[in-house]
């Protein structure tokens, strides 16, 4: 390297390319470029954790606290269930039907379906409770809540159904309910009958006069032939009569419906408790849940 004075004293150096470097005092010299490489630090890589096992193996190792769950659960369920109040429900069937009248039988079947639905409700009411109950010799508000009514596939059928903790019992009381709603019904209907006849038996009220009228007149009449003449006039009179009579019983009949019992009431079926369902169910739900819990344990 060579060395050489600058004007201002201060020494310099030129460099292999001949480049000027300073040398002044203060002043740090520049590091040569080398070839060398820089030397790297290995990069520290984090452990990769063990796989954790999978549900399924977390459910297989912990299999028999499983079942064991199961088991216990299924027997507490199959315990309980016989300390419960046995229940059992018996039905019975009610037609409900209307006359055709005037109409087609096509509307009469559609009158009776919706007459049927309307009827469905009236079961449970408390005319009908009260009647079945002093029937029965029980409180209405026991009965009440045992009884309950529908249609079958909407059709002019009345379906009643009524609960209690004996067979027998519960045989009882749905028949003592369909009496009863049988008679509510009947007589409610009967009732609207006999006023809707009074309404139409009025036009009748003057052939009445006019037959009386006419019947004095033929006990009055002097010769034969008036007679005569005066039965034919009457004879009129009365076939008048009977024709809007037989009118005013078909319009009466045609909003007075038909209410039959299809059968008695059936036998009794138990509805409660149901020791196996009760079993089944709760062994089912234990063993889910007992595997969830595995599987929650042993996840990292």
């Amino acid at each position: 390297m060579e060395w050489f004075s600058d004007a201002d004293g201060s020494r310099k150096d030129r460099g292999p390319r001949g480049d000027v470097v300073s040398a002044a005092p203060g002043h740090a010299q520049p590091r040569p470029i080398g070839r060398e490489q820089r030397r790297l630090e290995p990069v520290q890589e984090s452990p990769i954790p063990p796989s954790s096992p999978s549900g399924a193996r977390s459910i297989w190792r912990a299999k028999w606290l499983i079942l064991l769950a199961a088991i216990l659960a299924g027997g507490l369920a199959y315990g309980a269930s016989h300390l419960m109040k046995e229940t059992f429900r018996s039905s019975t069937i009610v037609r409900v039907s209307v006359a055709p009248g005037s109409s087609s039988s096509q509307d009469a079947i559609g009158a009776s379906n919706d007459l049927s639905q309307q009827y469905a409700q009236l079961v449970t009411s408390d005319a009908v409770t009260e009647r079945a109950s002093k029937a029965l010799g029980i409180p209405a508000s026991e009965l009440s809540g045992q009884v309950s009514s529908g249609t079958v596939q909407d059709q002019n059928l009345v379906r009643i159904e009524a609960t209690a903790h004996t067979g027998a019992e519960a045989v009882r009381r749905t028949e003592a309910v369909a009496d009863a709603f049988t008679s509510v019904v009947t007589q409610s209907n009967e009732r609207q009958a006999r006023q809707y006849r009074r309404t139409l038996e009025r036009p009748l009220r003057s052939l009445d006069r006019d037959i009386g009228r006419m019947r004095g007149d033929i006990a009055a009449a002097s010769t034969a032939d008036r007679k005569d003449r005066l039965r034919d006039s009457l004879n009129l009179l009365l076939t008048e009569r009977s024709r809007q009579a037989a009118d005013v019983d078909q319009a009466v009949a045609a909003v007075l419906p038909a209410i039959d019992p299809v059968s008695r009431a059936s036998a009794a079926a138990q509805i409660q408790p149901k020791p196996k369902l009760y079993t089944i169910g709760a062994a089912i739900i234990a063993a889910l849940v007992a595997a969830q819990i595995a599987v929650a344990v042993r996840r990292p």
